[in-house]
């Protein structure tokens, strides 16, 4: 069961990932929430963990893919 919810917030922050570079839905209702909900556990790795500049207009935010790899070496080690 918990893994399971793991699993669907794992999936959660991949749609938001994706989401997060189409710039027509950023002020949308449901974008909005959806982050909220996504922000939940990116924020601790946030605070650690600063976005990948590409370069002056390209930043990259690498937590999603840091809580992917934590849960995934939790689930290992499980």
């Amino acid at each position: 069961m918990i893994r399971m919810l793991i699993n669907t917030y794992c999936v959660l922050l991949i749609v938001d990932a994706v989401i997060a570079y189409i710039p027509a839905w950023k002020e949308m209702k449901w974008r909005q929430m959806l982050k909220l909900c996504a922000d939940w556990g990116l924020r601790p790795i946030r605070q650690h963990l600063k976005p990948w500049a590409v370069n002056e207009t390209i930043h990259i935010d690498l937590s999603p893919i840091a809580f992917f790899a934590i849960t995934r070496i939790i689930f290992f080690l499980w």
